[in-house]
């Protein structure tokens, strides 16, 4: 699920940072994308409502820079973007959480 999150996030900057390079970045190989999502096939359904549409030939998914894909794209994108750091954030808590109750024990041993 990560990798395919990480796949996604680098897809979307790589479209919003160079939107005059979007012939490179918007033009993904299918069967490859297909191969790498495969473990998180929901990964590949956002790809769709992001804009990307497969071409006529079934080779290349294809992403048009229209107002509206533009929109679903920043929107997916931004929610991934909370998704991982929100997780981040949860790891970091945790991690937190165990540090001061091992700090918590360790003083309640030594007196």
């Amino acid at each position: 699920r990560d990798k395919g999150i990480k796949l996604l996030i680098r897809i979307f900057e790589n479209i919003i940072n160079n939107p005059s390079e979007i012939p490179k970045y918007g033009d993904l190989n299918l069967r490859r994308i297909q191969s790498k999502l495969s473990n998180c096939k929901p990964a590949f359904n956002i790809l769709l409502l992001a804009g990307f549409v497969e071409s006529n030939d079934r080779t290349r998914l294809k992403w048009t820079n229209t107002n509206e894909n533009v929109k679903a794209l920043q929107n997916i994108y931004d929610t991934l973007q909370a998704m991982t750091n929100s997780s981040n954030l949860q790891t970091t808590v945790w991690h937190r959480y165990h540090a001061s109750i091992n700090a918590f024990n360790f003083n309640f041993v030594m007196y």
